[in-house]
């Protein structure tokens, strides 16, 4: 399965390369790159789509792991260098249940680690899509050929890295937060599509070619908890349709499924307290003051700091509301659940209490909601870059749908609440401030009427280090963190993988005595900071 990921990577690095002219199947060839957004494309049956993206500016590409209802998926990479999907077109566009050949829409947006997390991180997101019209005409009646490549023989996995095979299905295994989980599934009798993960898990990277039986779906944990790997079947039947527009087959459900317990890093952080709380939230709210009808989103219960042997238990929730003035409290919601995660769109001020097997929990921040704004982010537009290294000065600015003043708000990595950091004038609705980014921020703007969008600037470490040295120098490195953040110094000498070698709680210096060229990198939970080489010279 190394091989298909070295594969994988090589594949990335050539997409740049001009369309062919013919597909190894015999069919034709269309190629679709980053500058084809909102194109239409109409092929024949028997035609292969080559889908390019190059890298995004954050984060990874995902989507395209399956085709449209006629457009099958043989090969699927994505990771951050970029996106390289293969899809046949099997037959005409009927679908559905329809005679008729209609459009079918691939798409792909941006996923961010942050995302994954219990309390999900607001960063930008951006897309890709086109559309493609299988035209009329025979369906493609062969099948994928394969030729299996089989299991290479195993390699030493990155340290902390849980390797999970088919055996592995419906069994339970155990990673640390700072670790990460391979799903390998080989043979060319399986048909499973790239794997997906509930809540806690982000998907770094995909490595799938039907055509040599292999695939590969790394993850990575985000929070400390329970989540579930799953995998459907995705047939190339499934995609044959007749002259109704009916499949030949049923792509069936679930495939292979495996539950991944995440455990803390360190000993010290599985005996902290546990934290049973609730939280109201608004989704374009930083103060909790929201136009009526706009969404607000209530979640909590009994957060385990450690998984252990036991699984999480479920618990009877309720959410109830109460309009201000009001002294009575209405049911809204009940689930049982190891953790309650709802929303409601009130048209008044309104209150929030959850229950818990039928204890009122306490809120983490505030419990209520005002209606007073103007639904949505009334055409706000806010900007700043998701991601920047420790120390930096950047840019927030945007266009307020307001003249007058605009209030800048933010909220700092363990802050419950927005403060208000600047006051701007806004003569002609622009605006424009700076910040230095020296932790993780959540920003936001808002005028007398109504607020933004929240938006997120994530802080990257950075290590600093000699580029040349002498064998046998003190070597001096010095990593910049967010305060308080847990945060990973990996080194690889020639000839090896990555290993962490250093541990700091925020910014700290270390040294080394050169024997070797070294390259290393920082890590935090969130992000991960660009790598350096300390070079030995005679």
């Amino acid at each position: 399965m190394r091989r298909l990921l070295l594969a994988a990577l090589l594949c990335l690095t050539a997409l740049a390369v001009p369309v062919t002219a013919q597909a190894a199947t015999g069919g034709p060839v269309v190629r679709l790159i980053d500058a084809d957004s909102g194109r239409t494309v109409h092929v024949a049956p028997g035609t292969r789509i080559e889908v390019r993206l190059g890298a995004p500016q954050s984060g990874v590409w995902v989507g395209l792991e399956r085709g449209g209802p006629t457009l099958h998926v043989v090969r699927h990479v994505a990771n951050g260098a970029g996106l390289a999907v293969d899809l046949d077109a099997v037959s005409p566009g009927r679908y559905g249940g329809s005679s008729e050949v209609r459009p079918q829409v691939l798409s792909a947006q941006t996923d961010l680690a942050c995302f994954h997390a219990r309390y999900p991180c607001l960063p930008p997101s951006y897309g890709w899509s086109a559309v493609v019209v299988v035209d009329d005409g025979p369906s493609d009646a062969t099948d994928l050929a394969c030729t299996p490549a089989g299991r290479p023989t195993p390699t030493a996995a990155p340290e902390g890295q849980v390797v999970v095979g088919p055996e592995d299905d419906g069994a339970t295994v155990t990673v640390a937060l700072d670790g990460s989980v391979a799903l390998q599934l080989d043979g060319c009798d399986r048909s499973d599509a790239p794997a997906v993960a509930t809540t806690g898990l982000f998907r770094a990277g995909t490595a799938m070619d039907r055509e040599h039986g292999q695939a590969e779906t790394v993850l990575r944990p985000v929070d400390a908890g329970t989540a579930t790997v799953t995998t459907t079947p995705d047939p190339r039947c499934a995609h044959r349709t007749d002259a109704a527009g009916a499949a030949s087959c049923s792509p069936g459900r679930t495939s292979f499924s495996v539950t991944v317990r995440v455990l803390p890093t360190t000993y010290a952080a599985c005996h902290r307290p546990a934290y049973e709380a609730f939280r109201v939230g608004a989704g374009y709210s930083s103060t909790n003051r929201i136009g009526a009808g706009d969404a607000v989103s209530i979640a909590g219960g009994h957060s385990y700091p450690c998984v252990t042997a036991p699984p999480e238990p479920e618990h009877d929730f309720l959410l109830q509301s109460q309009p201000v003035g009001s002294s009575t409290w209405t049911d809204l919601d009940a689930q049982h659940a190891t953790s309650y995660v709802g929303s409601d769109h009130p048209t008044t001020s309104t209150r929030y209490r959850l229950l818990q097997d039928g204890r009122v929990l306490p809120a983490d921040g505030e419990d209520s909601v005002v209606v007073d704004r103007v639904s949505g982010s009334c055409g706000f537009t806010l900007y700043a870059y998701p991601y920047a290294e420790v120390g930096r000065t950047i840019s927030l600015g945007g266009s307020s749908p307001d003249t007058g003043t605009v209030r800048i708000l933010f909220r700092k990595r363990g802050q419950d609440r927005f403060t208000v950091r600047r006051t701007i004038a806004t003569p002609d609705h622009a605006f424009r401030t700076s910040f230095v980014v020296d932790d993780d921020y959540r920003w936001a703007a808002q005028t007398d009427r109504c607020d933004s969008a929240q938006g997120t600037t994530q802080a990257v470490p950075v290590v600093t280090g000699p580029a040349r040295v002498h064998r046998g120098d003190t070597v001096r490195l010095t990593v910049k963190a967010p305060v308080g953040a847990r945060t990973l110094l990996f080194f690889r000498g020639p000839g090896e993988p990555y290993a962490p070698r250093r541990v700091f709680t925020g910014p700290g210096t270390t040294t080394y005595v050169a024997t070797t060229d070294q390259r290393y990198y920082p890590r935090t939970s969130s992000t991960q900071g660009t790598g350096r080489l300390t070079q030995v010279v005679r």
